[in-house]
């Protein structure tokens, strides 16, 4: 019998679905309530649905996608 370590890993997928086409920021924040909270993730430009994995490593997050000028 052979022992070995496994490493497991939660990933959340989050589909961002833009109501117009043009370039995003995806953020984070691991509450709601503070408007300086967030963090930026990555720029996107989005013409149709797209989903973007994200690993967990403990507790909440809430995103959200700002469309920049």
């Amino acid at each position: 019998m052979i022992f070995f370590n496994v490493a497991i890993a939660k990933y959340v997928g989050i589909i961002i679905n833009p109501p117009s086409n043009g370039h995003h920021r995806l953020e984070l924040a691991p509450w709601l309530g503070n408007p300086n909270n967030w963090t930026q993730i990555t720029k996107l430009t989005l013409g149709a649905p797209f989903t973007y994995s994200d690993p967990i490593e403990f507790g909440q997050r809430f995103y959200r996608a700002v469309l920049l000028p």
